[in-house]
């Protein structure tokens, strides 16, 4: 070992006892934390047992019984399903409504005008032959322009009316019998015949309440040649007027939507609702038999019923302490476990806030869509109102978690989420297995997460293991019809994506909220195009390989003592970037062998160097980098000394001058995590390993050592979680891994190849 005095890691192990008084225990968190804990199973316990029913195994619609449920007592209620059912057969009980479009009318009585005008005309006319090519004129003009076909014998028997007078007054008063017949509203024929239910009823809105039968086009043609025919005039009159007017008979009718609805609706509520009467004994349900809507009806009605029976009330209580029992007891073991492992959950109280936040959510999900899922089964027949529970995301927080903590915490949460569901949801004991089993298996493949298609590839995974047993289970177990299997089959599939989707979307959230870093982050972060390294690389080289040499160092470091060397790695990369500032007073960054400082006075240089450490935190917050990275930066320096600075400061100080030791110390604050403490140790050990003259295992061993026990010494590492025993493993890590990267490579000397041609020349 290199620490020989006892001085040298007596505050180390001071502090090392403190941590240890203070760390997790088995005895000390509970108490202290009691309350924490009481509040949130408080809260767990209100969010899933709120207004719930406590007594028995709930039915689900369109699943088979689990239980054989016998009424208690006599009891009657209104059905919803068989009032729906009645109405829906006398809704073909009510007529639809029209409205009468007179359009069609005026425009006839505008060719009734325009004929009076012409056969007024061709009365004028004395000569026989010109009344005889008038009227052929006639005819064709209102064939062709108005499609009205006219007779000749007709239009003669109309112009033989004594006088013009007389024939107009005759062609009004048809034309008014013609429109009272049209007002009436016509239909065709041919699309009333073409209806096969007779009992079809054609109605037309003339008032607010005030309906009548309609009449179809023979029905009309029939009235109007009995209203003309009975008129004061002669046959062949009559019988012109009608071959004339029947073209006036068209059917006018538009339907009326909203008129016809409202009819509609004002009939349905005179629908009596459907009571259903149940004896005392009569079997509600059976066990294994399939709950169709009108047994989950009268189910829920019944418990209803009986929610006012003390017997009741007294089974409900009852019921509800065995939850309460049933809870402490799933709670307490997995606090007890948590408390036993080992996990990132005692590293932080920050990450137990958002563990707790994502617990809560999860179980709320489960709860509001369960109740959805209740409320829709009751009121309508959705395809996935039957299948809340693999609609519900049972294993959002396991995947949240096991990304933002460690496989442990998952499968913890698992564990915990998918028993307060079974309470919820009241899913059967091979149900909570099989939902253990693909929660197990999702948090088993997240343990190396590093990007965000991992989650989505470990929850498809699941999901689909997840739906073939379900499927399986269903089919050859339960016997359940294919088609509600498929249904299960692509609710597990709705619920997966909905979960996928909800967790890629709340791990950011949960990153910027809870200002927690995951190593998808800090994966990301370590892409060497970052717009910081991109800079880093073009205006302070030697900076950037000094940094790529540190986070090497790091990692590798990290790994052996326990820590993230994901964070190492993205935090070694960072947390130099204050120097892009002022990069030419960084010896590694200068060229030419010019140096700024040799005309700068000591305590100008320090301010200087000490100043890349706030350069880098603006930096780090204005490119919104992580709390970590910005934590490294402030700390990778601790509050150590500039020795070079200071011994020349104290070369050049007169006699009666005093050289300020604190001016040629960082600003701190010493390392506060293990990470950081490993990137301090690396950072000063790669940048001393630059000044060696012969790269030794030797000489590596000693400036490992000597940089180790200065900082032991000035108590750097009193104010993070770190061990001697870490600092040893470090310490002999850091010297290979130097060691690897510094190592020299073999040189081969030069060896001249004679040809063919000058062998022979040289042989005797």
């Amino acid at each position: 070992m290199f620490f020989r005095k006892k001085s040298t890691h007596e505050p180390l192990l001071e502090n090392r006892q403190k941590r240890l008084k203070d760390s997790p225990t088995l005895r000390s968190i509970p108490w202290k934390s009691l309350w924490g804990y009481s509040l949130f199973f408080v809260i767990i316990f209100v969010t899933a047992f709120w207004k719930q029913t406590h007594i028995g195994t709930p039915l689900i619609l369109n699943f088979p019984a689990k239980m054989r449920v016998v009424s208690a007592i006599d009891f009657e209620y209104i059905s919803e399903i068989k009032t729906q059912a009645a109405r829906e057969q006398r809704k073909h009980m009510v007529s639809p409504v029209y409205k009468v479009d007179m359009t069609a009318f005026r425009n006839f009585a505008q060719k009734i005008e325009r004929l009076k005008e012409k056969l007024a005309q061709c009365a004028e006319l004395k000569n026989a032959d010109k009344k005889e090519s008038f009227i052929t004129a006639l005819r064709e003009e209102f064939e062709t322009k108005y499609n009205l076909s006219l007779e000749q014998e007709d239009l003669k028997t109309l112009l033989a009316i004594k006088t013009t007078l007389q024939r107009n007054r005759l062609l009004d008063e048809s034309l008014f019998v013609l429109q009272e017949i049209v007002q009436k509203g016509i239909f065709d024929d041919i699309d009333f015949n073409s209806a096969n239910d007779t009992n079809i009823y054609f109605t037309i809105n003339k008032n607010e309440n005030d309906y009548e039968n309609l009449q179809s086009k023979g029905n009309a043609l029939k009235v109007l040649r009995m209203n003309l025919f009975v008129m004061d005039i002669e046959y062949e009159v009559a019988n012109a007027l009608i071959h004339i007017y029947k073209y006036g008979l068209m059917p006018n009718l538009v339907y009326d939507k909203k008129k016809t609805q409202e009819k509609l609706n004002v009939f349905l509520e005179r629908t009596p609702n459907v009571t259903v009467k149940i004896a005392k004994g009569t079997v509600l349900v059976e066990n294994g038999q399939l709950v169709t809507p009108e047994i989950y009806e009268c189910y829920n009605a019944y418990f209803k019923i009986l929610e006012n029976e003390d017997n009741y009330r007294s089974a409900s209580n009852t019921a509800l302490i065995k939850k309460i029992f049933l809870m402490v007891f799933l709670f307490a073991i997995v606090t007890l476990i948590l408390q036993i492992v080992p996990s990132r959950l005692h590293t932080s109280s920050r990450l137990k806030v958002v563990v707790a936040c994502t617990l809560f959510f999860n179980v709320l999900l489960i709860r509001l869509i369960n109740v959805f899922c209740s409320v829709v089964m009751f009121e309508s027949q959705c395809l996935f109102a039957s299948f809340a529970t693999f609609l519900v995301p049972t294993f959002l927080s396991s995947l949240i978690i096991t990304a933002l903590t460690d496989t442990f915490a998952g499968f913890l949460c698992t564990f915990f989420v998918v028993g307060v569901k079974s309470f919820i949801v009241y899913g059967t004991f091979d149900m909570f297995l099989l939902d253990l089993f693909v929660g197990m298996l999702m948090v088993a493949l997240c343990r190396k997460v590093r990007f965000k298609e991992h989650i989505i590839k470990a929850g498809l995974c699941g999901y689909s293991v997840l739906m073939l047993f379900v499927f399986l289970h269903s089919f050859f177990t339960q016997h359940l019809p294919l088609n509600l299997c498929l249904q299960q089959s692509l609710a597990i599939v709705v619920g997966g994506v909905f979960t996928l989707l909800l967790c890629v979307n709340l791990i950011p959230f949960l990153e910027k909220a809870f200002r927690y870093t995951t190593d998808m982050t800090f994966l990301s972060l370590t892409d060497y195009n970052h717009p910081l390294l991109k800079k880093l690389q073009e205006l302070a080289p030697g900076t950037y390989h000094h940094s790529l040499m540190v986070a090497s160092l790091a990692e590798t470091v990290a790994a052996e003592v326990g820590a993230n060397p994901l964070l190492c790695r993205c935090c070694a990369l960072y947390h130099d970037i204050g120097k892009l500032i002022k990069p030419e007073y960084f010896t590694e960054n200068q060229r030419d062998g010019e140096n700024p400082h040799v005309n700068q006075l000591p305590s100008m240089s320090a301010i200087i160097l000490k100043s890349h450490v706030k350069e880098g935190i603006e930096l780090a917050k204005s490119y919104k980098l992580p709390k970590a990275v910005i934590d490294v930066i402030k700390q990778h320096h601790g509050t150590s000394l500039m020795r070079y600075f200071y011994k020349k400061a104290c070369l050049m100080k007169g006699d009666d001058e005093k050289v300020d030791e604190k001016i040629f110390h960082y600003d701190g604050p010493k390392p506060q995590f293990k990470e950081s403490a490993i990137i301090s140790l690396a950072d000063a050990i790669e940048a001393a390993s630059r000044s060696l003259e012969k790269i030794t295992p030797q000489s590596v061993q000693e400036l490992v050592d000597q940089i180790v026990k200065d900082r032991i010494e000035n108590n750097q590492f009193n104010e993070c979680n770190i061990t001697l025993q870490d600092l040893d493993i470090i310490r002999r890590s850091l010297q290979i891994v130097l060691l690897n990267m510094s190592h020299a490579r073999v040189r081969y000397d030069k060896i001249e190849v004679k040809t063919q041609k000058d062998v022979a020349s040289v042989s005797p």
